[in-house]
């Protein structure tokens, strides 16, 4: 998107670390087709159950690369994006906020991380010019009441 003059990318960030070949190959299963019609096809009390044990099942897998921010990898990913023009992006994914800027080309590059919602509640507000900071909401959670 251009906002302000600036080039937007706008990405859930989940397929930039591809060094975790166990997320790929369980995105390359769960994706697929016939996954999805024989899910669909199950009783819906059957497919939470399912649902809830493969979550279960994988918390804890790959926990190397659930541990910590790849903050290389991202770094890696917009250099990449800041090359072909891109002067902003914003990923999900990652649930910890983190922004990165640099100078290329003689314009400012940024990389917004924006937190999971359910943790934070905090939001990337990008104003009119382009410019953009993360944003502590209002939001008021029902365990407030």
């Amino acid at each position: 998107a251009d906002i302000g003059g600036r080039r937007w990318h706008f990405a859930h960030g989940d397929l930039i670390n591809q060094h975790d070949w166990q997320y790929w190959l369980w995105r390359s299963f769960s994706r697929h087709r016939l996954f999805f019609a024989l899910f669909r096809a199950l009783p819906r009390f059957a497919a939470v159950r399912l649902a809830e044990a493969i979550e279960r099942r994988f918390r804890m897998t790959n926990a190397r690369h659930k541990s910590a921010f790849p903050a290389a990898t991202c770094q890696e990913y917009a250099e990449r994006l800041w090359r072909q023009g891109v002067d902003a992006i914003a990923l999900g994914h990652f649930h910890d906020a983190y922004h990165f800027d640099a100078a290329r080309d003689g314009r400012q590059k940024d990389l917004y991380v924006v937190p999971a919602w359910k943790d934070a509640h905090e939001y990337l507000r990008i104003d009119a010019d382009g410019s953009a900071a993360l944003c502590e909401s209002n939001f008021k959670s029902l365990k407030d009441f």
